[in-house]
């Protein structure tokens, strides 16, 4: 049977996202949360949002979206903040990482290390999953760990030192998947922000995504064949329903990977409290949280054979092209 994750990115960060996470777990529209433990008050929201997960008794897993270019580093980490001479400075934006500034290899390694640690420690006091206090995912802001092998490697490395499944290193742009960019541009919206960010100028040092897939099954890492990019920048109903389409008659397993926002908490949310949060997005995120409410989502699931999964279920073979 066919698997699909329905994961919502950056919860942890401010009311405006979080709220807007919490409004499509209510109506049953996501089953994973990809969640930042480097914001001042992350801690107490994923605390808040493992109690609502206990009395709503609405299942979904949580997994850490590693993050080196939005919030603040755990670690001391001079070379990743904006001021490195300051031990308060958040994280550089991801123009700055993009462009070629010098970082320190080790320094992003450290970080990755604790911010796995801060987010066992976190599911372990709220009491998350009693038989595993596991973390569910990794996942990484900006795509960061991909522009070059050196990071890349890190960062299995690490995942499967702590045997965390990871978000498939293949986008669905880049995958056997049927496309169909419904704004008509040459590129995706999500390869047109990594390129405005500055990620073109690191292309020649960039794993590919079949060299990150090649690396990460060597490590026998666990993940879904493909992550959906093609809905972020584009949120359309019947955009979601073609993506959906692709699982007739096919047999795999893929991430669809949400942006979501609450437009009544819009007011809230502060530039200079959130560090490497994309305010000129803040549109599309209500307008994708719209779209996933409104889209009779779990009866095409359900329609379409499709199994709701956790990283945690899937195995070896999930990683494997459509069959």
């Amino acid at each position: 049977m066919s698997k699909l994750i329905l994961t919502a990115d950056d919860y942890g960060a401010c009311d405006y996202i979080d709220s807007g996470i919490i409004k499509a777990l209510k109506e049953r529209r996501l089953n994973s949360v990809a969640a930042f433990v480097c914001f001042p008050d992350s801690h107490e929201r994923i605390e808040k949002l493992i109690r609502f997960r206990k009395d709503e008794g609405v299942e979904f897993s949580i997994g850490l979206h590693f993050s080196a270019t939005a919030g603040y580093p755990l670690t001391a980490a001079k070379s990743l903040r904006s001021n490195g001479n300051d031990p308060k400075s958040p994280f550089k934006g991801p123009e700055k990482f993009f462009d070629g500034t010098k970082y320190d290899r080790k320094e992003l390694g450290l970080e990755i290390e604790a911010q796995i640690h801060a987010m066992e420690a976190i599911l372990h006091d709220a009491g998350y999953d009693k038989v595993t206090k596991q973390i569910d995912s990794l996942s990484n802001h900006h795509g960061v760990v991909y522009i070059d092998n050196f990071l890349f490697r890190d960062y299995i490395r690490m995942a499967e030192f702590f045997g965390i499944p990871i978000r498939s290193p293949q986008p669905w742009s880049t995958s056997k998947l049927q496309k169909l960019n419904l704004d008509r541009k040459l590129f995706n919206p999500a390869v047109r922000e990594g390129m405005k960010l500055g990620f073109l100028q690191r292309f020649w040092s960039a794993p590919g995504s079949k060299t990150r897939v090649k690396l990460a099954d060597e490590r026998g890492l666990i993940f879904p064949y493909a992550l959906l990019d093609e809905f972020y920048g584009q949120p359309s109903a019947g955009y979601l329903q073609f993506l959906l389409n692709n699982y007739n008659s096919k047999t795999f397993a893929a991430e669809f990977m949400f942006h979501l926002g609450d437009k009544t908490l819009r007011s809230t949310a502060k530039q200079e409290n959130l560090p490497g949060i994309n305010f000129a997005y803040f549109d599309y995120r209500e307008k994708e949280l719209e779209e996933i409410i409104k889209n009779p989502l779990p009866s095409l699931v359900k329609n379409n054979k499709i199994k709701l999964s956790s990283f945690r279920d899937l195995d070896v073979s999930d990683s494997l092209e459509p069959r």
